[in-house]
């Protein structure tokens, strides 16, 4: 949907240190295991302390320096 290859590095937002990896659309590789965008993200808020019930998947990573979700925005208004 956002144009992003397999087996490209995502960053999350909160910790430039922190990365997954694209196996599809659908699915990353976080620390060794399958998992969804979101369920990566909230795992890895949690780990630096944020104690958040959920988030959006798309808001918290990033590649090539904007996040999945500005990526999707550009890439429908460039049409």
């Amino acid at each position: 949907m956002v144009n992003i290859p397999h087996s490209s590095e995502l960053v999350f937002i909160k910790d430039q240190q922190v990365t997954c990896t694209v196996i599809d659309n659908k699915k990353v590789l976080f620390e060794g295991e399958e998992t969804s965008l979101s369920a990566a993200a909230l795992t890895a808020a949690r780990k630096l302390g944020y104690n958040w019930p959920s988030v959006a998947g798309p808001n918290y990573w990033t590649y090539e320096g904007e996040t999945l979700d500005e990526r999707r925005l550009r890439m429908e208004t460039d049409g």
